[in-house]
């Protein structure tokens, strides 16, 4: 229990919000996607799916980005 406190408080998040196409309606809350954002400078970046909604149009994602220089380079 103790490794899985650490990892979850030891490392800084950012909740990222993204209006997806209704293609993307199959994701769940819980998986696990990459993304890439020229804006934000993520090449590939690994991101869990914490939360989602639909907005009547479109879908609304609730991304959590961990800021783990092992697992997710900043390109």
């Amino acid at each position: 229990i103790a490794d899985y406190v650490i990892r979850r408080d030891a490392l800084i998040k950012r909740a990222l919000v993204i209006e997806a196409d209704p293609v993307w309606g199959w994701l769940e809350p819980g998986d696990v996607v990459a993304i890439s954002s020229t804006d934000l400078f993520l090449t590939d970046h690994r991101v869990q799916l914490s939360a989602k909604a639909w907005t009547g149009e479109s879908w609304e994602f609730i991304f959590v980005l961990e800021e783990n220089p092992a697992t997710n380079i900043r390109g």
